[in-house]
């Protein structure tokens, strides 16, 4: 008994130490619509995806050639959770232009795990995301959300969907412990596919990025600034008090 009590709290203790791998990882998922209803949707919502084309048909798919545009130069983006289901390694990174910058470790990664993330990154002019492919440590490939930049006819191996529905937001906050809402934050799922378009299901490398929307500046009103002007010359016209 005492062995099994043991055996409890020490799986315990592992779960909390590891929390975001214990609580977040989807149950056989494959395929990219499986991972996109298991951030997204409650367990038991009849909207969740029945396949990879309902996805690509819903109202979040982003069409290829629209699907680059991630902010301003100077935005913040950062990366919230990574997936990867794939016997390679993958890290993900970024472009700009020509300069490679990583982001998340291939390490850190993983694979068959949803993996918590807090990478945060400054939006460059030139910016893009790279998937680089990596066996035992060693780059194998390398390729980018612009299709221009990949190699092997420039195929476009990425693919995005832009989470608009706040109650997708919200089922996601109860998961992952966030709190977005449609008018703060804009909010992303990316996913790559390897290997020049092996068997195209672009569960190789998934992310959910997130980037803050700009604050709105609420104009004051012109009464509240002709009321503020009085006061503002009301207080200037007060005599002042002078010690004798």
């Amino acid at each position: 008994m005492k062995r099994i009590v043991s055996a409890i709290l020490l799986l315990t203790l592992v779960c909390v130490s590891q929390a975001a791998a214990c609580l977040t990882a989807p149950k056989q998922t494959s395929e990219l619509y499986q991972l996109f209803n298991s951030f997204f949707y409650a367990p038991q919502d009849a909207s969740r995806m029945a396949g990879n084309i309902d996805l690509l048909n819903s109202e979040f798919f982003i069409p290829n050639g629209s699907d680059l545009a991630f902010g301003d130069a100077g935005d913040s983006l950062r990366v919230d959770l990574t997936y990867s289901k794939d016997i390679f390694g993958h890290e993900l990174g970024y472009l700009d232009g020509d300069r490679y910058s990583t982001l998340v470790t291939a390490d850190a990664i993983g694979k068959g795990r949803v993996q918590s993330q807090n990478a945060v990154l400054t939006l460059s002019g030139q910016f893009s995301f790279a998937d680089t492919i990596e066996m035992m440590g060693y780059p194998l490939q390398r390729w980018s959300s612009d299709p221009a930049q990949n190699p092997l006819g420039a195929r476009d191996h990425f693919l995005a969907f832009a989470i608009t529905d706040d109650e997708l937001l919200a089922a996601f906050n109860r998961q992952y412990l966030t709190d977005y809402s449609t008018s703060h934050y804009d909010v992303w799922m990316i996913a790559f596919e390897s290997l020049n378009l092996g068997d195209a299901d672009f569960n190789d490398l998934v992310a959910v990025v997130s980037r803050p929307l700009a604050a709105v500046h609420t104009p004051v009103p012109g009464a509240a600034l002709l009321l503020f002007s009085g006061l503002a010359a009301a207080v200037g016209l007060r005599p002042s008090r002078r010690s004798k």
